[in-house]
């Protein structure tokens, strides 16, 4: 190996371990979660989410707001409130006793960006023992350049708000919030305008999550504020709200028709065939992000992957009488002083088995196997390290993943759901977003053309992954997707358009794009 390269890799690691921080236990972690929480009897407690239609803050890839300033009114006092959400979460959770008054918000911050909300957003009234549950502020930041600080808010409020913040506090505070009356926003002026934004800004978004394609070619995705976007054969869009505000991360039709949908705060909705109403599917978790909702190999079993704040679970039940979870497996997860650097789960599925890989760049990535007909989940521990975000499931129920630093990828595949792998083509650069196999042999990668430059193109292979060739280029990074025909794919970027191609992403036509 070159010398220069090896320095490189060095000097990645190194960097690598100061942003991650060092190995921190669930008790440590646990000091800033809302249960750690008490509650002065002169005080009142202040609950509210924030959210984005990006899934980052800025272009420096930070996923939530950090820091919340709130004045005090009548004594000018400022109060800095911290986010208590799980590092899983897409949102952040502001959550703090304050004393009695009436307040407004002057700032909202990632440590690098503060966002101005003084005398834009409305005022609110904190009362001694009550909860002043404010819903959720939605920060509207447009698509392109990726880069833009140009925002606006928006506000909107869910049922589920108030009981997701309940579950999480003790049982003791959460009982006596119960038993009292809320406050909320003081309406006014800029509450309605916040609504219509919200109301009208809704749909600018492009997070393409956990894809589905139907039996008539009709795509769904997840998306923003609660909402399924559904792409005809024909290229037409509309969308599907359901009651959260919170991104919706995990998507499944099931056999019968029914619709779930799961997101963070411990949230799964199912929408039964033929209704238009969703219900809540209650969870024996206090707060947790669902990662993945399907089936069980050859069953009518529902399978639920959730991502708590320190364990990664994996649920099922009944389809059709649903009823009690039963849990079938729980493994730790890894957590860091930096909580961005704490471990991420991804869930592969093909037709015969199911793959849960776990992993942070500072711990060793852990694989949880389960094929059709065996009774129990294979555990393998790799020896490298890194969060499980470019594995992708190959049409004949092998996995592949890029592995190595960006100066030197590789692609590689296994058989055996990850147990063991096999190494073949190089792909240096290989990170602008999950590959995508459209069969056995054809597949498709994002790869940066320069790491100072934020160039994309698209790679493909026809031979699994042992060589690969460049198609042309794309606008930025972002999700490949795979659509009903032959040759047709879709590229959602991250700088908001949604491209398609027909002729194996040789040629492509924009059919949307958020201005």
């Amino acid at each position: 190996m070159p010398k220069s390269r090896s320095l490189c890799i060095v000097l990645a690691t190194v960097l690598i371990t100061l942003l991650a921080g060092c190995a921190i236990t669930p008790e440590t972690r646990a000091k800033s979660a809302p249960a750690a929480l008490q509650l002065d009897p002169a005080k009142g407690l202040v609950a509210l989410k924030i959210t984005s239609n990006r899934s980052t803050t800025d272009d420096m890839l930070i996923h939530k707001w950090t820091m919340l300033t709130v004045r005090n009114v009548d004594t000018q006092k400022t109060t800095i409130v911290d986010d208590r959400s799980d590092s899983s979460a897409e949102h952040s959770l502001f959550l703090q006793p304050l004393p009695t008054g009436v307040y407004e918000i002057e700032t909202v911050g990632n440590g690098r960006w503060r966002a101005n909300a003084r005398r834009v957003l409305p005022t609110f009234r904190i009362e001694r023992g009550k909860l002043t549950e404010l819903g959720s502020l939605a920060l509207v930041r447009r698509y392109f350049p990726v880069n833009s600080t140009r925002f606006m808010w928006a506000q909107q409020s869910s049922p589920l708000d108030r009981e997701a913040v309940l579950r999480q506090l003790d049982p003791s505070l959460s009982s006596m919030l119960r038993s009292a009356s809320d406050n909320t926003w003081i309406e006014d002026e800029r509450l309605d305008s916040l609504r219509a934004a919200f109301a009208a800004s809704k749909q600018h978004t492009m997070r393409a999550l956990s894809p589905v394609t139907c039996s008539d070619g009709t795509l769904l995705l997840g998306e923003s504020f609660g909402q399924i976007s559904v792409r005809s054969p024909s290229g037409d869009w509309t969308w599907i709200q359901t009651p959260t505000t919170l991104p919706i991360r995990a998507v499944h039709l099931a056999q019968d028709g029914s619709l779930y949908a799961g997101s963070d705060d411990g949230t799964l909705l199912i929408r039964k065939a033929g209704r238009t109403d969703w219900e809540p599917l209650a969870l024996p978790v206090n707060d947790a992000s669902v990662i993945h909702v399907g089936n069980l190999p050859r069953s009518d079993q529902i399978f639920v992957v959730l991502q708590t704040r320190d364990r990664f679970i994996g649920l099922s039940t009944s389809a059709t009488s649903g009823g009690a979870w039963e849990e079938l497996f729980s493994r730790p997860r890894a957590l860091f002083s930096n909580s961005a650097s704490d471990a991420r789960g991804a869930v592969l599925q093909s037709e015969k088995r199911i793959v849960v890989a776990m992993g942070a760049i500072e711990s060793k990535l852990e694989v949880l196997v389960l094929d059709e007909g065996a009774e129990s989940w294979k555990v393998a521990n790799l020896s490298d390290s890194g969060t499980p975000n470019n594995w992708v499931v190959i049409p004949d129920g092998s996995i592949g993943r890029f592995r190595g630093i960006a100066l030197s990828m590789h692609f590689s595949t296994s058989q055996d759901g990850g147990i063991t792998w096999e190494k073949r083509g190089d792909l240096s650069f290989a990170n602008g977003g999950p590959p995508l196999f459209v069969s056995d042999q054809m597949g498709y990668a994002i790869r940066r053309n320069s790491i100072l430059v934020p160039e994309f193109s698209l790679w493909n292979t026809d031979d699994s992954g042992r060589t690969w060739s460049k198609v042309g280029p794309v606008p930025s990074a972002g999700r490949l997707i795979r659509l009903a025909g032959e040759g047709n794919i879709a590229y959602a970027s991250i700088d908001g358009k949604f491209l398609v191609s027909s002729d194996f992403g040789k040629t492509w036509r924009i059919e949307r794009e958020l201005e």
